[in-house]
């Protein structure tokens, strides 16, 4: 078929090799693609039968949250297997730009992480958890640094499209019973989750999600260069999307769509500081109006029901992050560390001491790693990257834009969503690839490797928009 020959020729074509045959097969670029490719799917890819919130299911969530546990041993195998792999690969056989290809900021936040396991809650699994998000954050770290942007941005590509069209088949053939994953079943609690397309993801809003990352990613193509297959699937990713009922991506997807193609229309012309003083601004607006309206912003935080029952939650581990405000209760050792979890006696609600984590990164992050913790996130998530796509090389502006998108949309999902310091989520996942590619852009151009830059270029390179006065720039 012409679709799967195109995502063929994008697979084939992240290695051009100087000659064809097997031995071009084996090369450290092919491994590195092979091991990003398979990591972002295990972490992306997850098919459960049956409903995600029946009667049932519910109990033995609730069962796993009280036992403490510590998560499919099977994917943790992989991960370390992952990390060993191309650890060895790199340190052994590369010359790797960066021994540890990871902002300063982000590599500060994560070191407080992992020293966070000395006043945790539960020592043993707050270690444990910190670790197991270092080495993947270090795998994906390697994999992309080894990549490049270009090849990077293929290996996403040949990913999201074989995910799309994964997903619209199995949904399309949901009536076979091994195909019945594929669609939220009759038999959910929640009456809006019946008949929502989730495909081969584990619930809605994680397929959601995912096909935001996808709408930003093909549109950016679309952008840049306008074929029909890039086209075909910013429409199949639009559609599934709808189909997903998932109200938070729903709701943010044409705005960060919005603000990606504006970046973009103002970085290529040299301009990235009018967009960022723009952006600062509307900030600064709604943070007024808030202040304004503050009564009702109140009100409205202090109802439980509100954002389905996620204000309940947040009220419910308020006390703890009173009583805790600059060390918090230790990476990962608040919820689903069994019954010495804090939450069995502040959750206002029964439901809440089963949900497994605080539904916001924003309060996760704040709730187990405190005050401390919750800027050096803010500052190395947020402000830096931030900072990173504001002063992108100018040759760098179509790719800074695509993955401006990405990165708001996940900083505006972690608002609902517990994301940050969770490289294994996965929406988040994106947003970690494209925090390190620009990352990589930045060290590369610092050390003056411009023959790298311009071989890992993506796109290809053009000729500026130069009629933006010089002095802005």
């Amino acid at each position: 078929m012409a679709i799967d020959n195109t995502i063929a020729r994008h697979l084939h074509g992240i290695y051009p090799g100087r000659a064809s045959g097997s031995s071009q097969i084996f090369t450290r670029s092919n491994f590195y693609a092979v091991s990003l490719f398979f990591l972002v799917a295990f972490i992306i890819v997850q098919i459960r039968y049956g409903a995600a919130a029946s009667i049932e299911s519910r109990d033995e969530l609730a069962a796993a949250v009280a036992d403490g546990a510590g998560g499919d041993r099977l994917r943790q195998l992989f991960y370390f297997a992952i990390f060993f792999l191309v650890g060895w690969i790199t340190l052994s056989k590369s010359r790797p730009l960066a021994i540890i290809p990871i902002s300063i900021p982000y590599n500060l936040a994560c070191g407080w992480c992992l020293i966070s396991f000395l006043w945790a809650i539960d020592p043993g699994i707050s270690f444990r958890r910190a670790v197991g998000m270092y080495i993947i954050l270090i795998a994906v770290a390697w994999c992309v640094q080894e990549l490049g942007a270009n090849k990077t941005v293929r290996v996403l590509y040949a990913l999201l499209a074989s995910l799309i069209l994964m997903s619209i088949i199995s949904v399309a053939l949901s009536g076979l019973s091994i195909f019945s994953f594929s669609v939220h079943p009759a038999d959910e609690i929640d009456a809006a989750l019946v008949g929502a397309w989730k495909g081969v993801f584990l619930h809605k809003n994680v397929a959601g999600a995912v096909m935001v990352h996808s709408s930003i990613f093909f549109f950016h193509h679309v952008l840049n260069r306008g074929r029909k297959i890039d086209w075909l699937f910013l429409f199949l990713s639009l559609v599934f999307l709808y189909f997903t009922k998932s109200k938070t991506s729903l709701g943010w997807c044409f705005f960060v769509l919005m603000a990606g193609y504006a970046f973009r229309f103002l970085a290529i012309r040299g301009a990235s500081i009018i967009f960022a003083a723009l952006f600062l601004s509307a900030v600064v607006f709604v943070g007024i109006f808030a202040a304004a309206d503050w009564d009702n912003v109140v009100r409205y935080l202090t109802t439980p029901t509100n954002l389905s029952g996620r204000v309940g939650i947040w009220l419910s581990v308020l006390p703890f992050i009173e009583g805790n405000p600059w060390l918090g209760s230790g990476y990962g050792s608040f919820w689903a560390i069994g019954y010495t979890s804090p939450i069995f006696e502040l959750a206002i609600e029964d439901y809440i001491a089963a949900v497994g984590h605080s539904h916001s990164g924003y309060v996760e992050v704040l709730l187990t790693t405190g005050v401390i913790g919750f800027g050096l996130a803010v500052f190395s998530l947020i402000i830096w990257p931030f900072y990173r796509f504001m002063t992108a090389r100018l040759a760098d502006a179509q790719l800074a834009a695509m993955f401006f998108s990405i990165w708001l949309f996940g900083i505006l999902q972690n608002f609902t969503e517990s994301q940050f310091f969770s490289p294994d989520k996965q929406s988040w996942i994106f947003v970690v690839i494209a925090i390190m590619v620009m990352h990589n852009r930045f060290v590369a151009s610092k050390k003056g490797e411009a023959e790298w830059l311009r071989a890992t270029a993506w796109p290809h390179p053009v000729k500026p928009v130069t009629h933006i006065p010089a002095t802005i720039s």
